[in-house]
C-alpha cells in the first residue's frame, strides 16, 4: 500500500500565525513593490547605458582633431 505523506503535512505554527493574522498579503505586497522598484531601476539604468554607448560610438566616429580630446561625461538628468 502506498503512503501519501504529502497529504498529511501539518503546517508549522509560525505559518498559522502568519496566515491567520492577515499578514501574508502585506508581505506579498511589499515584496511586489520592491521587485517593481528594482525592475524600474534596471530599466532606467539600461536606458542611460544605451544613451552613453550611443554617445561613445558617436565620439569614436568623429575625426580626431588633436591629441587632447575632451572626455565623454554622462549627462545629468
Amino acid at each position: 500500500m502506498m503512503h501519501f505523506d504529502f497529504l498529511t503535512i501539518v503546517p508549522h505554527p509560525i505559518e498559522g500565525l502568519f496566515l491567520g493574522a492577515g499578514k501574508a498579503g502585506v508581505v506579498v505586497g511589499v515584496a511586489a513593490l520592491i521587485l517593481i522598484g528594482l525592475l524600474l531601476w534596471m530599466a532606467q539604468a539600461g536606458r542611460r547605458l544605451n544613451a552613453l554607448e550611443a554617445r561613445l560610438k558617436e565620439a569614436e566616429q568623429r575625426p580626431n582633431r588633436s591629441n587632447s580630446s575632451t572626455p565623454i561625461t554622462p549627462k545629468r538628468s
